[in-house]
């Protein structure tokens, strides 16, 4: 079931300030990655430890932001990562590694690589409160590679919404 998470103004003002979204300069590809981590978990069942983590994961997050502490946050995305890693080493791809490695220097809270993982995509990173920390940890990955790009960051409190015109003009 999906059901919105509501918090404070302060909390989702203080998150959509310290997330930040990097493209890593190519669209995503996972579906040989996939086959080799479906190939891995084909005689696993639903209770597998592997799959347990990144359930565990989604409530560690969802309660974190409930309780607007953004180091849980953190935790809960990095252990996300390496919850991916343990289901196939290639979900994490040498490109979302070097980001990882670059925000870590730099203090980052967190880090996960968004979707299924594997080469290309993005990958969301969760900051320390320090502004001119994050500008300069974004520098330093622009910087690193010319194809990452920062993608500046709105969270909608509504999801994604679609509707229909009807009529002309």
């Amino acid at each position: 079931a999906v059901s919105p998470i509501n918090v404070s103004n302060a909390t989702w003002w203080e998150l959509e300030r310290r997330l930040c979204l990097v493209f890593l300069g190519k669209s995503h590809s996972s579906s040989q990655v996939h086959e080799m981590v479906i190939h891995g978990l084909e005689d696993a069942g639903p209770d597998n430890p592997k799959l347990d983590a990144l359930r565990r994961t989604a409530t560690s997050s969802r309660d974190a932001i409930y309780a607007g502490d953004f180091e849980q946050l953190g935790r809960a995305m990095q252990e996300n990562t390496e919850a991916q890693r343990a289901l196939h080493p290639a979900l994490i791809s040498r490109d979302a590694q070097q980001i990882i490695d670059i925000a870590r220097e730099y203090g980052a809270l967190g880090w996960k690589v968004n979707g299924a993982g594997g080469e290309g995509g993005s990958l969301t990173l969760l900051t320390g409160p320090s502004m001119s920390e994050k500008r300069a940890m974004l520098r330093a990955i622009e910087e690193t590679n010319p194809l990452y790009q920062n993608i500046p960051v709105y969270l909608s409190r509504y999801g994604l919404r679609v509707w229909a015109c009807e009529g002309k003009g």
